[in-house]
């Protein structure tokens, strides 16, 4: 991931809560959010790696207030399986 996560995030040592708020802070930053997945959709390399559709779909269930469980496992698997 060298060519492509800034130094600042890809040596990232910290350790914490990891994601035990990710679906609170998710829908607090929604509207950023949704612009990002805008800017995504717009972009052939980030559709060469990620399933947007996919993103998309997840991310609209959560923001709708969705506390599913699986709704992490949706999400790894907008990724290519490679």
């Amino acid at each position: 991931m060298a060519n492509y996560l800034p130094v600042e995030i890809r040596d990232e040592a910290r350790k914490g809560l990891q994601s035990s708020d990710i679906l609170h802070r998710l829908r607090a930053q929604s509207a950023e959010l949704y612009a990002v997945l805008d800017r995504f959709d717009s972009s052939a390399i980030v559709g060469d790696y990620l399933d947007m559709r996919a993103l998309r779909k997840s991310f609209e269930r959560i923001v709708a207030g969705s506390n599913s469980p699986s709704l992490a496992n949706e999400a790894s698997r907008c990724l290519p399986a490679a």
